[in-house]
């Protein structure tokens, strides 16, 4: 039963403070302390329910507000999950009568099924080669059906050999495969190549290529490193090279640049070394000082003082 309640202000303006519509569904989101206690606020709103008057502040009303629209989004929410479900179960009843009704077909006109023309049997030739193949069983004596039961047991048997063989050699060739991704990664981590799917793949078909011939790998795992570095240059180049200087440093980042900075600095300084003599101290020669008196001084100064003058 939903019976409204109209709600005005006893202390305020009816333009300070709002009145609304209350569903009566909502009155048991309200405590009965919170009702009752509502007699010292200063904010309270007259209520009627079922005919009866109560005095509850307006916080307490936008409180209940809220938990009410809570409440019927939650059973929004479960009826929309009950209608997935409802559909659901028609889907599987309506599939469950498709499944009754074929085999009920099958029974009553097997022919009529089997002819039908999306499945694009022709029903008179199988009828004709399944007669045949009784006729000619019934031919046969004793030893000429032995023989046909075996055949068809070893073909069944081969069959069921080749399966197991063809699971078994994918399941070795994804063991190899395992094994060489996890070699390769470790080769290129060794070598300070970041080991990304592209730099695997990169690297394994530098090994696939070496085993066009022979069927096998005929680099060593350093030979691969080395061309799969070959070939990371070649792409960077391809990619970078043409790139204006203050591009290319957006592009690597102020970390990669710092990292370039450096390494040019110290081979500077490695090659500046490399290239001074090989001097020792004891082979150095030191000029003997010689100390000036304070005659030759002056004398040395009134000089240069002439000179300039």
């Amino acid at each position: 039963m939903s019976e409204s309640v109209e709600s005005s202000s006893s202390e305020a303006s009816s333009s300070e403070a709002p009145t609304g519509r209350v569903d009566a569904e909502t009155l048991p989101l309200f405590s009965e302390g919170q009702i009752g206690g509502a007699e010292e606020s200063r904010d309270l709103h007259t209520v009627k329910v079922l005919g009866e008057e109560r005095r509850i502040p307006y916080d307490q009303l936008i409180a209940g507000y809220q938990k009410a629209e809570a409440a019927d989004k939650k059973f929004r929410e479960s009826a929309e999950q009950n209608k997935g479900f409802g559909r659901l179960q028609q889907e599987n009843q309506e599939l469950r009568a498709s499944t009754e009704a074929l085999l009920k077909q099958l029974k009553e006109d097997p022919f009529g099924v089997l002819g039908h023309e999306s499945l694009g049997l022709d029903v008179d030739q199988m009828l004709y080669d399944k007669m045949n193949e009784k006729m000619e069983y019934e031919e046969m004596d004793e030893y000429e059906r032995e023989n046909l039961e075996l055949k068809q047991r070893l073909e069944r048997y081969e069959q069921q050999e080749k399966k197991v063989q063809e699971e078994k050699t994918k399941s070795e060739s994804m063991a190899r495969q395992e094994q060489y991704a996890s070699t390769i990664k470790a080769a290129l981590q060794q070598a300070g190549i970041a080991p990304t799917s592209d730099t695997i793949r990169l690297a394994a078909s530098h090994l696939y290529h070496s085993a066009e011939q022979t069927g096998y790998p005929t680099i060593t795992w350093k030979e691969m490193v080395e061309r799969t570095k070959g070939s990371l240059k070649e792409q960077a180049s391809a990619v970078y090279g043409t790139l204006p200087p203050e591009q290319l440093a957006e592009y690597l980042g102020d970390d990669v640049v710092q990292k370039i900075r450096k390494h040019d600095i110290q081979k500077v300084k490695n090659n500046f070394r490399l290239n001074q003599p090989d001097v020792k101290a004891e082979n150095v020669k030191r000029m003997p000082q010689k100390q000036m008196s304070k005659d030759e001084f002056r004398s040395k100064m009134a000089k240069i003082k002439s000179s300039l003058a």
